[in-house]
């Protein structure tokens, strides 16, 4: 960098060793970690299908229509707990299907007694209009 009057410029990157030794070129390639996978990733087998579960034929139909027929690991081991009025404390990476885990419980509940009021609260407003629009 040079400084003149107060104002700051930038010389253009060079990589090459610096005054009076021999110019030579550094291989930034070099400097790259690459990660070697050493074991493969499980494959995971449902127990259930959607249309396995007890809910509502309106739902299933629905499930069936955006093209879901085998449930996520989260969803697959929480919503038969669910359907039965179990609690449940379910834990999973960011787009796994949580949301759908417990909405189709719960829909299926509203649309089995219309009288049922459900409250979902979430931490913050973002989830909360995540959960909304997914449901």
């Amino acid at each position: 960098m040079r400084a003149g009057r107060g104002v700051v410029q930038t010389a253009p990157r060079r990589f090459s060793a610096g005054r009076g030794a021999a110019k030579s070129t550094l291989d930034i390639a070099k400097l790259i970690n690459k990660v070697a996978i050493t074991e493969e990733a499980e494959i995971y087998v449902a127990e259930h299908a959607f249309a396995d579960f007890a809910v509502d034929e309106r739902l299933k139909k629905n499930i069936k229509d955006k093209g879901y027929v085998t449930p996520t690991p989260i969803q697959d081991k929480v919503i038969a707990h669910i359907l039965k009025g179990e609690d449940v404390v379910g834990i999973a990476n960011t787009g796994t299907g949580k949301t759908a885990a417990f909405a189709i419980p719960l829909i299926d509940k509203t649309l089995k007694d219309p009288q049922v009021k459900i409250l979902i609260m979430a931490p913050t407003r973002e989830l909360a209009i995540q959960i909304e629009v997914e449901i």
